[in-house]
């Protein structure tokens, strides 16, 4: 920090919240009852050297793993679905290549936009009855909101002490991709 330097903390066991505190730092609590929200489908402002296209498919791609996490496996089909809803779900939501990506931000899709897609698709049962906890049920409050973080500090630490241990591995997903 004295140098200039921004850290970006993953903390298991809130170690550094103090640490965050003093230094003028972030500290966001990650869990289920957390007021501090990642939505897996946010996507970067990419810069004039950046391909939107290669933006966009990158975080398909990091969605379908996600997904693959979240939903205990997937077949090749049930994976071939998912890549094809999770295009069309932001096809929906006007972002595409070919969508201007400074409008990109007002119109992130959440995880129930995603399972509406799903339901419109045939072929699909398994996949969405193993979504619903995330959309409606036990876990919506932490998959199925709009991120309400900011990383504009120059010591970030993610809390993730409280979080479920069955929800760690998508919980790590997420920050990482966020980060």
């Amino acid at each position: 920090l004295m140098q200039g330097v921004d850290i970006i903390v993953i903390d298991p066991e809130n170690e550094y919240q103090a640490l965050a505190d003093a230094a003028g730092g972030a500290f966001f609590k990650i869990s289920l009852t957390s007021p501090h929200q990642l939505n897996p489908f946010d996507l970067p402002i990419p810069n004039e050297e950046e391909n939107k296209e290669d933006i966009l498919r990158s975080n398909i791609i990091n969605l379908v793993g996600l997904l693959r996490i979240m939903l205990g496996g997937l077949t090749p089909e049930e994976d071939s679905i998912i890549d094809q809803a999770l295009t069309e779900t932001y096809a929906i939501r006007d972002i595409t290549p070919e969508s201007d990506p400074k409008t990109w931000q007002e119109n992130i899709p959440l995880m129930s936009d995603f399972a509406e897609v799903l339901e419109s698709m045939s072929g699909t049962e398994s996949l969405v009855k193993r979504m619903k906890k995330f959309i409606k049920g036990t876990y919506a409050d932490f998959f199925n909101q709009r991120s309400n973080i900011s990383m504009d500090k120059k010591m970030v630490v993610f809390g993730i002490r409280d979080m479920e241990e069955s929800l760690k591995p998508m919980a790590l997903y997420i920050i990482m991709r966020y980060i």
